[in-house]
């Protein structure tokens, strides 16, 4: 979805205006509501994907969560190691190569 803020004339408010729905979001709102606005939009999406990976990892399906790159336990205590990770320096003797 694409939003643009558009100022209100003759105020210092603005409307969050959505192309998506050619319809306003907000309207009447301050800087700091406009700010506000995109700030939980953004908590939501990054929520909704942490619940999305979570899931996947959960499952035993991480390839969907990270494709190629997806990892297994010991395969990141490894790199954390190697480049002096805190949780491998903290569990330092217990290292597994």
């Amino acid at each position: 979805m694409g939003y643009q803020v558009i100022r209100q004339p003759g105020t210092d408010r603005f409307g969050i205006f959505c192309s998506n729905t050619d319809e306003f979001a907000a309207w009447d709102a301050t800087r700091s509501e406009v700010v506000e606005y995109f700030v939980e939009m953004a908590a939501t999406e990054a929520r909704e994907r942490a619940e999305r990976i979570v899931g996947f990892v959960a499952d035993g399906e991480t390839r969907k969560a990270y494709a190629q790159f997806a990892l297994t336990w010991e395969e990141a205590v490894e790199k954390d190691y190697r480049h002096g990770g805190e949780m491998t320096a903290e569990l330092e003797g217990d290292h597994t190569a």
